[in-house]
């Protein structure tokens, strides 16, 4: 066991080195299956501070090169220029892609794992009650502000948005006391 290193990562360190391709899902591992509720649970579980599990990586060996060859996707390879990964992911992953899908660019982020044959959910937040309100969905219709791709508060999308600037006085306030009111999920049924 003296060949375990704990080593504590930020989630913005992690996702950097996903998407820089250090970090990569070896095809060994069965295929992401989180659902919206899932991935929501995740985002809520950190935003509240929760412990969320451990990962782990295996840094192969120099020698090991055409093992990981043989791990991953040639088109993984060719994406990141011949370049093998430093890490593989060999548990975690559907957190690690879960997190990846709710801050990195949607497009970035189907590049990065082309292999998902469904949709894999997003989250919106209204801007006017976040952290305490959240949505999962694939259903990107119904969603208008203050409700805002999760993804948008990363890459800067959200705060470009005229809405955005306006003064609390001119938005109007709409929450579960409101008299009609439904959340997009509701309204969507």
């Amino acid at each position: 066991m003296e060949n375990l290193i704990p080593t504590l990562k930020s989630v913005s360190e992690l996702i950097d080195d996903f998407e820089s391709g250090n970090i990569a899902i070896p095809e060994i591992q069965r295929d992401v299956v989180w659902d919206a509720d899932d991935i929501k649970a995740l985002m809520d579980s950190i935003g509240r501070g929760y412990p969320c599990g451990s990962l782990i990586l295996w840094e192969p060996r120099e020698s090991d090169k055409s093992l990981v060859r043989s791990m991953i996707r040639p088109e993984r390879i060719d994406q990141f220029g011949g370049v093998l990964p430093r890490y593989f992911l060999l548990d975690g992953q559907q957190r690690v892609t879960a997190l990846a899908s709710v801050t990195l660019k949607r497009e970035l982020f189907k590049a990065l794992v082309s292999e998902l044959e469904e949709e894999i959910p997003v989250i919106f937040a209204n801007l006017k009650r976040f952290p305490r309100e959240i949505e999962a969905t694939t259903d990107l219709a119904g969603y208008t502000f203050p409700w805002v791709l999760f993804n948008e508060l990363f890459d800067g999308a959200a705060q470009a948005r005229p809405e955005y600037d306006l003064p609390p006085e001119n938005c109007t306030s709409v929450n579960e006391s409101s008299p009609g009111y439904k959340s997009p999920e509701e309204d969507r049924r």
